[in-house]
C-alpha cells in the first residue's frame, strides 16, 4: 500500500485558541470538528492516500470519549484506524505511536496536526516529488539555523518509512521540571529525527514548489515560504479564513 495519513488529535487547551477571557485556560479544543474536518477532506478522494489513522492524545475535554466512539464508527470511503494513548510528547508522540503500529504497512506515511487541513487533492505529489534518495522527511519547511540546527519548522510532512526505526521511531526529549510545555515542544520539534539525521539521511520542504499557512497566534498567519511566488497553497489551518 502507498501513504496512510496520520492525524495527531488533542482536545485539551492550548494558546492558539481564539477566546482571549480569564477562563480561556478551562477551554477544551473542538475535537469533534477537528475530526470532522479531516473526514470532509479524505471523502474527496484525495490522491495517493490509502488510510486515515487518528491518534488521540488523552485530555481532560469532557467529550473526548463520546469523540472516540464517534471516530470508531465513521463511514469513510477508505479504511480508518483509532488509536488512543497517554498525552506524551504532543503530536511527535502520537505520529511515534502511529508509526509504530502501522508503518510496515505502507510506503509512506503523512503526519499532519488535527488543526490543519490540506487543500488540494493532489497535495502528496508534491511532497513526493521532493523526495531524495536520502531523504527521511519532507516537511511543509524546513530550516537550518545557527540556534537551532537542522529541522522541520513546520513539521506537517511525508516520511519515507523503509527508514523508520519500528520500536522507537521518533527521539523524544525528556521533559523536566525546569522546561515548560512551549520548550519541551520545541525540543521534540528540533530532534524527533535525530537519530535518521545522524546517519547521513535528509530533511528537506517544498518551499521550492508550494506553500503551506502556519497559524503564529490566534489572529497571526504567516506564509511558509513568506513569498510563495505563484506557487499553490498545499496546506492552511482548519479555522483559516483568507482576508477579503
Amino acid at each position: 500500500m502507498n501513504t496512510n495519513y496520520i492525524v495527531a488529535l488533542y482536545g485539551g487547551r492550548r494558546r492558539m485558541l481564539k477566546d482571549k477571557s480569564p477562563s480561556r485556560r478551562n477551554l477544551h479544543s473542538p475535537l469533534k470538528d477537528y475530526v470532522n474536518k479531516h473526514c470532509d477532506f479524505i471523502k474527496t478522494n484525495p490522491k495517493g492516500i490509502d488510510q486515515i489513522t487518528f491518534v488521540f492524545n488523552e485530555s481532560n475535554n469532557p467529550d473526548e470519549d463520546k469523540i472516540i466512539d464517534y471516530t470508531k464508527n465513521l463511514s469513510l470511503n477508505i479504511p480508518h484506524l483509532v488509536i488512543v494513548r497517554e498525552n506524551l510528547n504532543i503530536s511527535y508522540g502520537a505520529w511515534g505511536e502511529g508509526l509504530k503500529q502501522t508503518a510496515k504497512d505502507f510506503e509512506y506515511s503523512f503526519l499532519i496536526e488535527d488543526d490543519y487541513i490540506p487543500v488540494k487533492n493532489d497535495f502528496l505529489d508534491y511532497f513526493k516529488s521532493e523526495i531524495k534518495d536520502n531523504s527521511i522527511f519532507v516537511a511543509s519547511y524546513f530550516t537550518n539555523d545557527s540556534r537551532m540546527g537542522p529541522h522541520a519548522s513546520v513539521s506537517n510532512g511525508l516520511i519515507i518509512n523503509k527508514h523508520i526505526n519500528l520500536e522507537n521511531p521518533f527521539h523524544h526529549p525528556p521533559k523536566t521540571k525546569n522546561r515548560d510545555n512551549y520548550h519541551h515542544a520545541a525540543q521534540n520539534q528540533i530532534f524527533f529525527l535525530k537519530q535518521y539525521q545522524d546517519k547521513g539521511l535528509i530533511i528537506n520542504d517544498i518551499s521550492k514548489i508550494a506553500y503551506t499557512i502556519y497559524k503564529q497566534s490566534s489572529t497571526q498567519y504567516y506564509n511558509f515560504p513568506k513569498q510563495p511566488k505563484g506557487n499553490p497553497l498545499l496546506i492552511q489551518p482548519f479555522d483559516y479564513v483568507p482576508k477579503s
